[in-house]
């Protein structure tokens, strides 16, 4: 009787070590205020028309609000200090000059939960684009993941 429990165990210890969902599957938490989102961009891009563009946008004023206040207070940094704690931030929005025009909404990358849109085109003029075209997706996907987390924090 011995072997046929110890074969079982066996059989069950290697079927639960085959989990591939759980494989890498662990992420830190994120971290930062609600509607506090990381704006991934280079100093000349920010003081130029595409920093212009993404306040336009996102600090624009809440509408409904008694006083003026945006629907996201933004912090910018440079794309090249992203890492580490920086990257657990909840919202992020990455914005550089590449070698395609490309408009990404991502999951949870760095951090569990985190909602982050990566915005890369050859040229300032195409950046303004992508950014002008997919602006209420964006505010759409950090709206209701602020959302989830508020009711999260509230239970």
């Amino acid at each position: 009787m011995k072997p046929i429990y110890i074969t079982l165990f066996v059989i069950i210890a290697l079927v639960s070590c085959n989990n591939n969902e759980t494989k890498g599957a662990y992420k830190q938490k994120s971290v930062g205020n609600i509607n506090a989102l990381q704006i991934l961009i280079t100093d000349e891009l920010w003081n130029d028309s595409v920093g212009e563009e993404i306040r336009n946008y996102f600090a624009a004023p809440t509408e409904g609000l008694p006083q003026e206040e945006p629907l996201f207070s933004i912090n910018q940094m440079d794309p090249s200090t992203f890492s580490g704690f920086i990257k657990s931030n909840r919202l992020f929005l990455h914005v550089t000059i590449g070698e395609e025009d490309n408009y990404t909404l991502v999951t949870d990358p760095y951090a569990r939960p985190q909602k982050g849109a990566i915005i890369t085109a050859k040229t300032e003029e195409s950046l303004l684009k992508l950014i002008v075209e997919n602006q209420k997706e964006i505010i759409n996907a950090y709206n209701n993941s602020e959302i989830k987390e508020r009711q999260r924090r509230t239970a």
